[in-house]
Parts: structure tokens; C-alpha cells; sequence
């Protein structure tokens, strides 16, 4: 028999797009909805205090996932140190009405929360869809790297950026006949960007602020290293 309070498992408040929840022996229903409501159909002081109270329902949820998280975490480490305890951890999780998939992304989100614990907050406010994919053994360091540092805010943008690395991983491994005049259009492409960045940057960069200004310095860099590779293989 499913227990429907342990339907939420695996849904964040972002996730839910309509989710039943019984509260009470009268089988009074809480539903939460994925929908933006029209904060301007209000005036600012009600709009603003709507707003607050959104965010502690989702900061609820938040807290709940990560509580979740360390107890399953913890009941585990407790249950691993002995044979005689082979088994009974699924046992226990399945009785309470976890799925077994829910669990260990819940326990692996939370391992991402303890190794990242600078990021707790910024974690603890993603998707819980998105936390479960960076939390994966399997997730590329890069992605895990852009959700980390905020450029990720979605489960879509991060899917997008996943299927870009495929396709580049795969243009990069194919056998692709190109004509010298195709080599030669692409490296002109490159000096009239190059020409672009330059001149773009020379007249904004007074205007950079100093986190932006250390991170075009790091991609510039690794833009310089690349070029300097892709030199040294045709020497």
C-alpha cells in the first residue's frame, strides 16, 4: 500500500504540478501547484508579503529533502558496518513507503550538500531535479561546476548544456572531411570574432566588477590554451 505522504518524495516545490497530500483522518487535501501566480494583481505591500511567504513553503521543502537526506544517510552508515545487517537497510526504507531510486538520490544529494557545504543554500534552493542530476557520480564536472556557480538554474538549461557537450564530444571524436577553403573560412570566422571580442572589451572593461573581471580572465585563458594546443598539433 503506497503512503501518500511519501508521494512527494522525488518533487520539489518546483517539480509539483499538482500533488495530493492527505492531512487528516477527514481526508482534507493540501494541493500544490507549479504555476506563477500574478504577484500585480495585488498591491506591492500584499505582493511582497505573498512573495515571503512562498519562499518559507519552499524553504520547508528544501529543509525537508536535506533532513531527509542525512537521516537515510545516517540510518545506512549504521546498517553497513555488520553482515548480519545485509538487507535490512531496504527493508526498513521500503516499510516506510520509499522508493529504493528516491532514496539514494535523496542520500546522494545530501553527500553533494556536506562536500559543497559553502553551497548549501544555493543547492537547497535548486530544483530538486537538478540537485539529483550534479548529484550523480556521473554528472560532468563542468555542468556540476556551472550549476554550482549559479550560470545553471534549471533542469532545462541543464539538459541543453548536457546534449551541447555530448554533440561536441562527438564532432570532436567523427571523422569529418573538410576542404582546405572550409579550414580557411572557419579560421577567418575566428579572426573577425577575435577582432569583435577585442575591440567590445577594450571600451567595456572599465566597467567590470571584480568577480566578473576574474572570470573572463580564466576563460580567456583557457581560450589561449586551447588555441596554443590546436598550434602544436599541426607543428
Amino acid at each position: 500500500m503506497s503512503n501518500p505522504v511519501f508521494d512527494l518524495i522525488g518533487k520539489s516545490y518546483n517539480d509539483v504540478k499538482e500533488t495530493r497530500v492527505n492531512v487528516s483522518s477527514s481526508n482534507e487535501v493540501i494541493i500544490l501547484e507549479n504555476e506563477d501566480f500574478e504577484y500585480n494583481i495585488v498591491d506591492e505591500n500584499v505582493a511582497k508579503y505573498l512573495q515571503n511567504k512562498e519562499i518559507e513553503i519552499k524553504n520547508i521543502f528544501a529543509h525537508a529533502y536535506t533532513d531527509l537526506g542525512r537521516i537515510l544517510f545516517e540510518a545506512q552508515e549504521k546498517l553497513s558496518g555488520s553482515n548480519q545487517y545485509d538487507g535490512v537497510f531496504y527493508k526498513w526504507f521500503s516499510s516506510l513507503g520509499f522508493k529504493k531510486d528516491k532514496v539514494y538520490s535523496l542520500i546522494s544529494r545530501y553527500k553533494l550538500l556536506i562536500g559543497n557545504s559553502d553551497k548549501q543554500n544555493l543547492i537547497e534552493k535548486l530544483p530538486l531535479s537538478l540537485s539529483y542530476e550534479i548529484s550523480k557520480e556521473s554528472c560532468p564536472l563542468e555542468l556540476k561546476e556551472l550549476v554550482l556557480t549559479g550560470k545553471i538554474k534549471s533542469l532545462k538549461e541543464f539538459k541543453e548544456e548536457k546534449l551541447n557537450l555530448e554533440n561536441n564530444d562527438k564532432l570532436e571524436n567523427a571523422e569529418i572531411i573538410i576542404s582546405e577553403a572550409d579550414l580557411e573560412k572557419e579560421i577567418s570566422n575566428l579572426e573577425l570574432i577575435y577582432s569583435n571580442f577585442a575591440k567590445n572589451y577594450k571600451i567595456k572593461i572599465n566597467k567590470l566588477d571584480e568577480k566578473k573581471k576574474n572570470e573572463l580572465y580564466k576563460e580567456i585563458k583557457n581560450i589561449e590554451k586551447k588555441v596554443e594546443k590546436i598550434i602544436k598539433s599541426i607543428d
